[in-house]
């Protein structure tokens, strides 16, 4: 009995650890050199590109300018590094997202928006 207890105690926290790590960021949540994926699949229609929930992104930079915050991240699992894309925007967070040379993924975040829940996750 006491171990079966022991044997749910451990596996409900894992369980319960798995879940947070999911659990989406907020942009201010967000550290230079930590491996982030999307939460939910962004599609660029003009370049029939998708980035999927699969997708590695490490920050690298962080900038900010008037009213605007950009996250730059290098695409772990990109192999063409002359692919781009034009800005679209992601819904419901309204982040402008853009594919950049080198495998870049740049994320543009309006100031007021820093402290909302971003579309990614470890």
């Amino acid at each position: 009995m006491n171990r079966a207890l022991i044997l749910l105690s451990i596996l409900f926290c894992t369980m319960t650890a798995s879940a947070q790590n999911s659990e989406k960021l907020q942009w201010d949540d967000l550290e230079i050199g930590t491996k982030y994926h999307v939460t939910s699949e962004i599609y660029f229609p003009t370049e029939q590109i998708v980035l999927s929930t699969r997708t590695g992104l490490i920050l690298t930079e962080v900038a900010g300018s008037i009213g605007v915050v950009n996250f730059l991240f290098q695409d772990q699992t990109c192999t063409d590094k002359k692919r781009t894309a034009e800005l679209v925007i992601s819904k419901p967070q309204s982040v402008g997202i853009e594919l950049l040379a080198n495998c870049v993924v740049s994320m543009w975040v309006e100031g007021a928006n820093y402290y909302d829940v971003s579309p990614l996750a470890r």
